[in-house]
This record gives C-alpha cells, sequence and structure tokens, in this order.
C-alpha cells in the first residue's frame, strides 16, 4: 500500500484498452510516419460523484490512491476502478481511515460514479478491520452480464490480523448511475495470525484454453438486488501474497481458485526469504506464469528482482524464487517534504515473452549507488526504469550483448522515474511510470546533489516538486533460445498526463497548465 502507485486526482481518457494503476489510459493512435506512438487525451476526474447518500459520497475531496482498473471484455465503455480511499477518514463512525473506494463508468470514461466498497466499520455487513488496501481488480470473460472480482487485504492497524479478500461484482446495466453491483458475501482467502501479516497480494486470472474450457454458472447475491444469473468460461484465479514471518523474514505464498474466487485451495510456497519481501506481480502465458517480487537488502543480501517460474497444470507448480537481477532501490520515506514510495517490480507478457521492470539507481548517467551517510537505505543516484525478458520464464536476459544486466528504457540525463506498470497485448508493451523530467529539464537548486523527490525552499516561498506519467512501448522480434539477449525496439516517450492549459496574459505564445501533481502534498 506504500508509494504513488496511482493518484485519482485525474484519470487519462481513453480510447482503446490499456489499463493501468498509474491512470487508465485510452489513446488515438498515431498514424503519420515519424509521429509519436500515442496521442494522449484530456485528464478526467473518475472520483465521481455519489448519487446514493448511503454510498458515503466524497464530500471533502480526499485522496484516493493506488487504483486498479479492468474494462468488461463484453464492453469496453463499461469501466470498472478501485483504489484506496479517504473520503471516511474522519468520519470515525463509517471508517476513521482507508478503505476501498470504487469508481465506475459506463461510458469509457466520460462521465464517473463512486461510493465506497461494503464492508467498512460503518456498513451493515462490516468486516470489522481498521483499514482496507491494496486493491487488485481482474475481469473475467463471458456474456452479459459481466463479472469483475476486486481483491484487497483488510486489518487493524498495530495487529497482525490482517485478511486476504475478495468481493466479487456483476456489472449491471441500467441508467441509475449504478453500473456494478458488489455481491452480499465478501470471500476470505487468507487470515493472518500473530507474527504473520499478509501484504503485498498480487492478483491474476487465466481464462481455460479453448480446447479444455467449460463453462461456469452462479447465482451470485448481490447489493439489494435478487440473485443474478452469471455464466463464464472456466479458468483459474491465482492470489499469490507475502507472509511476514516476525523475524525479519518473509514466505510468498500462492492460492488458486477454480470457481471465480468461491473457493480456494490451500496455500502453497513458493519461496522462503531471509529478508522482506515487497511488490509481488504477476503475469501468464497460457498455463505458465511467473511470479516476480523485490527481495529487501541487508548487509548478507543486496536487493534484488526475484522471479518464480509456475504452471497451473504442473505437478510441481512453482520453482523456488531466484535472483533475476540484483538492484539499487529507490526507497524514500516520508515526511514533511517527501512522499513514501519503494522500488517494486511489474511484469506482463506481449504473447511471446515474459518481461520484467523495476525503478534502479544503478543506471543514472554516473552510474553511482553509494549509500548516503545517517540514510539508512537511500542511495546515490537517479533512478532509471530498466527491464529484462525471459522467453521460458526461467531464464531471463537483458539486451543483445550485456544479457546479465537489464536494458534501459528512457536514458535521459535529467528527472527521477519511478513506479513502473507495465501491459501487454497483441506483440507489444505499454510501459508507464511517474518522471519529474519536465521540471528538472529548467533546474533545480539542488541540482547533481538531489538524491530525493524533495520539496524546497527558495527565500520565503516553499516550491513542491511536480511528476507527470510518461510511457513508452517496446515490441521484440528475438529467438526462441532462452539464453540469447533480446533488444527491444522502444519508442521515444511520452507524456500522457495532460492537464487544462490557459495562456499567459504578457506573452500570448506562452501556455501555462493549471493543474499539476505534486507527489509530496499529504496523502493522508
Amino acid at each position: 500500500m506504500e508509494g504513488i502507485r496511482g493518484s485519482l486526482n485525474r484519470i487519462i481518457r481513453v480510447q482503446v484498452s490499456l489499463v493501468s494503476t498509474l491512470a487508465i489510459a485510452l489513446f488515438t493512435w498515431a498514424s503519420t510516419a515519424g509521429a509519436q506512438f500515442v496521442t494522449p487525451g484530456p485528464n478526467t476526474n473518475d472520483v465521481g460523484l455519489t448519487p446514493n447518500l448511503d454510498y458515503v459520497p466524497d464530500f471533502q475531496l480526499k485522496q484516493q490512491q493506488e487504483p486498479s482498473c479492468i474494462m468488461s471484455p463484453a464492453n469496453e465503455l463499461y469501466i470498472l476502478c478501485a483504489y484506496n480511499d479517504l473520503r471516511a477518514s474522519d468520519l470515525p463512525a463509517v471508517q476513521g481511515d482507508s478503505w476501498m473506494g470504487v469508481s465506475m463508468s459506463n461510458d469509457g470514461g466520460d462521465t464517473w460514479f463512486s461510493r465506497l466498497a461494503p464492508g467498512y466499520l460503518g456498513h451493515p455487513n462490516s468486516l470489522n478491520q481498521g483499514f482496507a488496501a491494496d486493491p487488485a481488480l481482474v475481469a473475467i470473460p463471458g456474456n452479459s452480464p459481466g463479472l469483475a472480482i476486486l481483491n484487497y487485504i483488510a486489518a487493524n492497524r498495530g495487529s497482525n490480523d490482517g485478511q486476504l479478500l475478495v468481493q466479487r461484482w456483476v456489472e449491471y446495466p441500467q441508467e441509475d448511475q449504478d453500473f456494478w453491483k458488489p455481491e452480499d458475501n465478501i470471500i476470505v482467502i487468507a487470515d493472518g495470525s500473530e507474527g504473520r501479516f499478509i501484504d503485498k497480494p498480487a492478483f491474476l486470472y487465466v481464462v481455460d484454453l479453448v480446447s479444455q474450457q467449460g463453462t461456469i454458472t452462479q447465482q451470485i447475491n448481490v447489493e439489494g438486488e435478487a440473485p443474478i444469473s452469471v455464466t463464464t468460461p472456466t479458468g483459474t484465479l491465482i492470489a499469490v501474497y507475502a507472509v511476514f514471518t516476525g523475524n525479519g523474514g518473509s514466505k510468498v505464498l500462492l492460492r488458486k481458485s477454480f470457481d471465480n474466487g468461491l473457493t480456494w485451495t490451500q496455500s502453497e510456497k513458493i519461496s522462503e526469504e531471509q529478508n522482506e519481501v515487497t511488490g509481488v506481480s504477476v503475469t501468464a502465458l497460457g498455463d505458465d506464469f511467473v511470479v516476480v517480487y523485490r527481495r529487501r537488502g541487508d548487509n548478507n543480501q543486496p536487493d534484488a528482482v526475484m522471479s518464480s517460474f509456475c504452471s497451473i497444470g504442473g505437478k510441481k507448480n512453482c520453482t523456488k524464487g531466484e535472483v533475476m537481477f540484483e538492484m539499487c532501490p529507490f526507497d524514500q520515506p516520508a515526511s514533511g517534504s517527501t512522499h513514501r514510495t519503494f522500488s517494486f517490480p511489474w511484469a506482463a507478457n506481449d504473447g511471446k515473452r515474459f518481461w520484467a521492470f523495476a525503478a534502479d539507481r544503478r543506471f543514472a548517467n554516473d552510474a553511482s549507488c553509494t549509500p548516503v551517510p545517517d540514510a539508512a537505505g537511500i542511495y546515490t543516484g537517479k533512478p532509471r526504469i530498466v527491464g529484462m525478458s525471459s522467453v521460458n520464464g526461467k531464464d531471463w536476459v537483458g539486451a543483445n550483448g550485456a544479457e546479465t544486466e537489464p536494458f534501459i528504457l528512457a536514458d535521459r540525463a535529467e528527472g527521477f522515474q519511478v513506479m513502473p506498470v507495465a501491459f501487454g497485448t497483441k506483440g507489444r508493451i505499454d510501459i508507464a511510470w511517474y518522471d519529474t523530467y519536465r521540471e528538472e529539464v529548467v533546474g533545480l537548486p539542488a541540482g547533481n546533489n538531489d538524491i530525493l523527490i524533495n520539496d524546497y525552499s527558495t527565500g520565503s516561498a516553499k516550491v513542491a516538486r511536480k511528476a507527470d506519467v510518461w510511457m513508452t512501448r517496446l515490441t521484440a522480434n528475438c529467438g526462441p533460445n532462452a539464453k540469447n539477449g533480446c533488444t527491444p525496439s522502444i519508442e521515444n516517450p511520452v507524456r500522457v498526463s495532460q492537464y487544462p492549459a490557459v495562456l499567459e496574459t504578457s506573452q500570448a505564445n506562452i501556455r501555462q497548465e493549471t493543474k499539476a501533481h505534486l507527489p509530496n502534498w499529504t496523502l493522508y
């Protein structure tokens, strides 16, 4: 739940299916030779109105973070998002902390409506947990009505009694701003116990191969309505999560569901680390999938991006986690002038290869990764988004000639590049990240000594750092040899966060944006 994986203060309007936890981005494709590969539209606010007062409107315009979104496979105009929502953080009779917020649109993202998901303290079906966080949504293919499944954690602060949960949402086409209905039942996948707190879940749905595919028909009791019959293809839901063992170590565990989340298998141990595990991500090619995560470093082991290869139908479902590459992380603590964020990896596939991305300080222009004195876990060097790929999910490679090191996506001198997300389709991977490039091009007082995304003062004025969402696309045509490097073709990055602009009155040719993303402003 740490970091700035997303901010729901703005959403990038969309015209093709790309979903990211930074934003929903649907773009107009450029067809002119030499033009940029996407033309982003203006941002829209996807928190939206709450017509039903029982759903807890966001009257105080509180913060929302870390969104996860899906589009209905049967109708791309129907979009559902979930996120950490602070609208009830100052309302102890409702929750008094963060809970799951949900937004929905039935017109492709032009207009939105929002609510709190059921289960908060003031809800009739309360889970009696102090907060909820770390949402992940998946869409289940099938005919109308569609089905989406929300996965998240809930717990009481200062306690280890966490729960890993799913709630099913049924597409409900109507005209009263309530396009998805939550199931009355909230399903517990796993419970945390003393010394074992569940955190950092990843969630994935893998539809069965056509040759092995059947159908599932279920009657789902939804909020305020008669049961709805939902029919979907057969498939496997995969939940991967870290269990902290209480002595600084972690286990990475996996559970599966074959009935759209209604029941779950016993946990399977993917890996056990002596160090903390963070940032689990998972992606699948057919029946094979990879689990990617970060192992935090200590005096004995360096920080590293780890991976495990799994098969839904294999006798031994997952291999032990192995080092993909060592990294110099960008971890930033929360303070009065900095937001909290960590180097989390992200996994995706293009239909032929697995890919993984992370923010790494080693690839700054001076290739530095020097510990900062008296600042544990802080290093020099501005992070760059780097990646590796694998044709078999076991052997990971960089570019040709540099197989053991990750490649750089946007090799620019200026800017912090942090928190990548990636999605693949039809032979390509789209990657988005936060980047301070634009403000650093014009120069910052800290200059080369700038090691954090830190607000600063100039005389009596305090200057808030700004970050944009940037995006690139990569394609690759690499051979089947798992040991050979794979050099992708990478598009020039495009800034996709767009805000309304006005003309300067004194200089008519100067346009000034009226909004900005200020990551260090208080989130809680």
